[in-house]
């Protein structure tokens, strides 16, 4: 592939709303990721219910269709994803894109804290996305060893919202 290829490829992966590329041809491997905005807005949990404050709001600094330095590499046949330590235990990972919450509303006790005891099925939080909001059960009997996802903030598909030690 050559360089002008790889140009106009790069030129046209920040115009689109694509996040991440991945291109081989031959040995050559082209990954192409970008950062992304999100912004994460509390949602009122019933008509005339006040606007909660407290809860964080992300914007990233990167402006649009800007790809980010550091974030894209060539290599010949080598993955150039890094890794990631695993923290023992096993990651409840979260079923769908939203807004993660640990409580049923503002102001109410978490469903779990860190240390918990839980049973398998019992709700660990909840993800609101389209208006409409899905619990999360636990996977199993266990204890929570850590929770990674703050309240309020957006969650992609698949992200550790917290980690259990089964018993």
């Amino acid at each position: 592939m050559e360089l002008t290829e790889i140009k106009e490829l790069m030129k046209e992966f920040a115009a689109s709303g694509l996040t991440s590329l991945n291109f081989s041809q031959g040995e050559t491997r082209l990954v192409l990721k970008k950062e992304v905005k999100t912004v994460a807005i509390a949602p009122a949990f019933s008509a005339g219910a006040e606007p909660v404050s407290g809860l964080p709001t992300t914007v990233s600094d990167q402006k649009e269709g800007q790809v980010q330095a550091g974030s894209i590499s060539v290599d010949q046949g080598r993955s150039s994803e890094p890794a990631s330590p695993e923290e023992e235990g096993q990651a409840v990972p979260a079923p769908l894109a939203g807004v993660f919450y640990r409580a049923s509303k503002p102001g109410e006790e978490p469903y779990v804290r860190e240390g918990q005891q839980v049973k398998k099925g019992q709700t660990l939080g909840l993800i609101e996305a389209m208006k409409m909001m899905s619990e999360i059960p636990a996977p199993m009997d266990g204890t929570i060893k850590s929770i990674s996802a703050e309240n309020g903030a957006f969650v992609e598909y698949g992200t550790t919202l917290m980690v259990m030690e089964e018993q």
